[in-house]
């Protein structure tokens, strides 16, 4: 196994550079910031083949699972981060793409920065009295109990969604993972029955109820906070339109319902 706290880069600064980016973990996100009590370090790379990155002349994919709903959908321009057009004429953030980037083309110095990263972010929660959590899945769908298992020696809990069936995840037991929908009702429902969590997107704009059931299934309100470890197995949680493109779409009754985002 790599030691990831062994000190191998020596000018961090210039290495931050010549990557790309200034920094691997955030804690600046709106819906983890929500969580009271928890500090929460998220990654953030480029989601589906946005990066560009090409490995043995494929085209590498962070969202295995991804369907064009979710594509469509996707997250990654919304908030505040920088969108510019890239190499492959798509706009996408250059600090992500370095990032995703550099987990392939060196993935033991990403490991190397990510730990760093979190290890001082763990320090500050401690600090702060919070409890340290990582969501290192922020706009991605990797396998990271098999890129990183080094991750989930040292440090306590871990969280993502995903969009992998149960059967092809072998997560420690700190790694908690919430199942998201990928459009298919029929699955969607087999996983809850079988006591799985399951994040579903409904047409809902900021403000508005969600239901109280989807299919004779609790729903609970996962817009509340990002802390989907602390939710109960067999729920839905709701979530409603994100991102301005959406949002537009939605009240002009363009956005496809019924699937993947489920009509109110």
């Amino acid at each position: 196994m790599y030691q990831v706290r062994r000190k191998t880069i020596s000018n961090y600064s210039r290495f931050y550079k010549d990557a790309g980016c200034s920094y691997l973990v955030t804690t600046n996100n709106a819906k983890t910031q929500k969580g009271e009590g928890y500090l929460t370090s998220i990654i953030h790379l480029s989601p589906h083949k946005l990066a560009g990155v090409v490995v043995n002349g494929k085209r590498i994919t962070v969202c295995e699972r991804a369907t064009p709903e979710c594509i469509g959908a996707c997250l990654n321009g919304s908030g505040h981060t920088e969108m510019r057009m890239n190499k492959l004429g798509v706009n996408s953030d250059p600090a992500r793409d370095a990032r995703t980037r550099l987990l392939f083309s060196d993935p033991d110095r990403f490991k190397e920065l990510a730990v760093r990263e979190l290890d001082a972010n763990a320090r500050k929660a401690k600090r702060e009295g919070l409890i340290h959590v990582i969501r290192p899945n922020g706009t991605s769908d990797i396998l990271w109990e098999q890129v990183f298992p080094e991750l989930f020696d040292l440090f306590p809990q871990v969280y993502d969604y995903t969009k992998y069936d149960p059967h092809e995840r072998t997560p420690p037991s700190n790694y908690d993972l919430t199942f998201s929908c990928n459009g298919d009702n029929e699955r969607t429902e087999k996983l809850l029955a079988n006591g799985h969590r399951v994040a579903k997107v409904f047409g809902l704009l900021k403000g508005q109820s969600l239901p109280d059931t989807w299919r004779g299934f609790k729903v609970l309100d996962g817009d509340l906070d990002d802390l989907t470890f602390t939710k109960p197995q067999g729920v839905v949680l709701g979530l409603r339109i994100k991102g301005q493109r959406n949002r537009a779409k939605l009240k002009l009754g363009k956005l496809k319902l019924g699937g993947f985002i489920a009509a109110a």
